[in-house]
């Protein structure tokens, strides 16, 4: 991975800011932690749609099948941490 990669993806405030409101409120809300994973990897989904268009290789990265786990697990752990 590049150094501009992971500027990308060590920006501290990269994730908090492209999660919408709808995110944070069901993640606030009465949902298993299943559920909140399951709707954290779907807006994760959706934000690297988004690279196809900017950051191609990284996305290609970040979609592959080794990959794409590990890192949606280490966001989702520090989305937690970060909503308290």
């Amino acid at each position: 991975m590049g150094e501009e990669q992971r500027t990308t993806l060590d920006s501290a405030n990269f994730i908090w800011n492209v999660a919408d409101a709808a995110l944070r409120e069901f993640m606030q809300g009465d949902n298993s932690s299943a559920n909140k994973q399951y709707k954290f990897d779907q807006t994760v989904d959706n934000l690297l749609l988004e690279f196809v268009n900017t950051k191609l290789e990284l996305y290609k990265k970040l979609t592959d099948a080794r990959i794409n786990p590990m890192f949606k697990s280490k966001w989702f752990e520090g989305y937690q941490s970060a909503a308290g």
